[in-house]
């Protein structure tokens, strides 16, 4: 599922998932810090009305997100709102 969900990100597949805003005065680094059962680390960086992938990160995160893989994948593919993860305990948000 990992495999799948880095290789939909680096091909621009999961361009749904972010929707243009207002452009943004300087770049927005997202992490994804998931730890098990199947380590993941990568970042979404936001700069204008694009992002891009890293599937190495190369910088410092502006926000680090941390849950579990399952509730990673439940992310990525819609299948579960950031906020109910955070009331159930699930997800971590840490700001820089």
């Amino acid at each position: 599922m990992v495999i799948l969900i880095r290789e939909t990100f680096a091909s621009g597949s999961l361009r749904w998932a972010f929707w243009a805003g207002p452009a943004l005065d300087r770049p927005v680094r997202y992490r994804f810090d998931v730890k098990t059962p199947v380590p993941v680390t990568s970042d979404i960086i936001v700069e204008g009305d694009k992002f891009r992938y890293e599937q190495v990160p190369q910088g410092v995160a502006d926000v680090t997100f941390r849950c579990h893989t399952h509730l990673f994948a439940l992310l990525m593919y819609g299948r579960m709102k950031a906020a109910g993860a955070m009331a159930a305990g699930h997800l971590t948000i840490v700001r820089r």
